[in-house]
């Protein structure tokens, strides 16, 4: 896989949240990521975070957004389009390893809907850890209420990420 994830200029930072809105509407994810918010909104939410995109040949995977950034650390919000569904964890690494590339983060924490089952499998296999879960902390977009959110904290050391792209 030649995927590659990135973190795009200003100049491109808009085009590509729209570009990646749309593959998610294409992909069937769009509400089960981002609920009911709309194109502008997303592109509103890439633009006050780091919004890293990941591609193959022009094909968008998905991405890793952070926000809330607090000192060292980073709320996590990602998604994984079709495409890059078999190659998971190889693209969720390259994600990582470019969002820590900077050395300026020291952990990344997601807060995920417990009733999200796709997420613990990928999160242990990426080395995070799981810190417990906080009733009403996380929103199901597919049920479109509050549930309990699990905990995810993932560190340079946790998912074995260095400085250089994985090469897997």
């Amino acid at each position: 896989m030649a995927a590659r994830v990135f973190l795009p200029d200003k100049g491109e930072l808009e085009a590509l949240a729209r570009r990646m809105y749309r593959a998610m509407e294409a992909d069937g994810c769009r509400r089960v990521c981002l609920g009911d918010m709309g194109e502008a909104d997303f592109v509103a939410v890439t633009r006050r975070g780091r919004f890293f995109p990941g591609e193959d040949d022009g094909r968008l995977l998905g991405y890793l957004l952070l926000t809330d950034f607090e000192s060292r650390t980073a709320r996590l919000h990602f998604c994984l389009l079709r495409a890059a569904r078999a190659s998971a964890l190889v693209w969720a690494r390259r994600a990582f390893d470019t969002a820590f590339g900077s050395g300026r983060l020291d952990s990344i924490y997601g807060i995920f809907p417990r009733s999200y089952r796709h997420i613990p499998p990928l999160a242990r296999r990426l080395g995070g850890a799981r810190l417990g879960e906080i009733p009403g902390a996380a929103w199901d977009n597919i049920r479109n209420r509050p549930v309990s959110g699990v905990v995810w904290r993932f560190t340079p050391a946790d998912t074995r990420c260095s400085r250089t792209a994985t090469r897997e």
